[in-house]
């Protein structure tokens, strides 16, 4: 049977400052909840950086009122915890705020399992990267033993960092904004060995992008409220995801954002046997 969700990523629900039309939100939200509704998805998710960042009582308070979006939703609505989230906010306030857990978990609907990881996203190690934390990598390694069906990865940083780009970094550790895990080969071996991801998405970026590495499918999603370079209004972004037996179709939402017709077929790896 297909699966059907909504994704939406870095609502930053709040004000504008620099690129961020964080006072669009509101209206935006209530664009995203219709369409997930209307479309009967089977869930919906959003990938951290739900607020947009000021003091701990700001945004405390810009949480609540984005958590009233999710309550609208008619199915379920999963979260996980982006590096604006918290900056001023504990795991625990947001979960105790959002009235559920934005941790690690993983899910099993219909015909898939969903891992939604939410590893630290603030903070870097002692050369400088941003690095995961050893337990949870051990989650996300668990996680996957633990599947018995065809997986949907979430994450708030992106996982398909490139040579290129972690030569770059290497370079530029000055003025090294952590858009990437230094774990992030690692991680990608992980699933690749496993046989069991079919598909990995992540915000953060404010960018879209699209990536097939060793037979799994990377999605960097663009922000809710990015201001156009252009038209100078926030672009609205959100997708709507339909995987069946053969294909992902992601149908993006927003101004002038891509949709994509992804192979099924591309993992060929055997998961190992019991």
């Amino acid at each position: 049977m297909a699966l059907r969700f909504a994704v939406v990523t870095d609502i930053h629900y709040g004000f504008d400052i620099n690129n961020k039309k964080g006072s669009k939100a509101p209206k935006l939200m209530d664009r995203f909840v219709k369409v997930a509704n209307g479309n009967g998805v089977d869930f919906s998710v959003d990938m951290g950086d739900r607020v947009i960042l000021k003091t701990p009582a700001d945004d405390a308070h810009y949480l609540k009122q984005l958590t009233q979006h999710f309550n609208q939703r008619s199915g379920p609505h999963y979260s996980i915890n982006g590096n604006h989230d918290l900056k001023n906010l504990s795991r625990a306030d947001n979960a105790a705020i959002l009235g559920y857990s934005p941790e690690s978990q993983l899910v099993d609907v219909g015909d898939y399992n969903l891992i939604l990881w939410s590893p630290n996203v603030n903070g870097r190690d002692g050369d400088g990267y941003l690095s995961a934390w050893a337990s949870h990598v051990d989650w996300f390694r668990d996680a996957l033993a633990r599947a018995a069906k065809p997986c949907i990865v979430f994450s708030h940083v992106p996982l398909d960092n490139s040579a290129a780009d972690d030569e770059y970094i290497e370079k530029n550790l000055t003025n090294y904004f952590p858009a990437f895990y230094r774990e992030g080969k690692d991680i990608r071996k992980m699933m690749e060995d496993s046989g069991k991801v079919i598909l990995c998405m992540a915000g953060h970026r404010h960018r879209n992008q699209h990536h097939e590495i060793n037979g799994i499918h990377y999605i960097t999603q663009q922000s809710l409220v990015q201001r156009h370079t252009i038209l100078g209004r926030a672009i609205g972004a959100f997708s709507l995801v339909t995987i069946d037996d053969a294909s992902i179709r992601i149908t993006g939402y927003g101004i002038r954002q891509p949709s994509f017709l992804l192979s099924r077929a591309v993992n060929t790896n055997t998961p190992p046997g019991p």
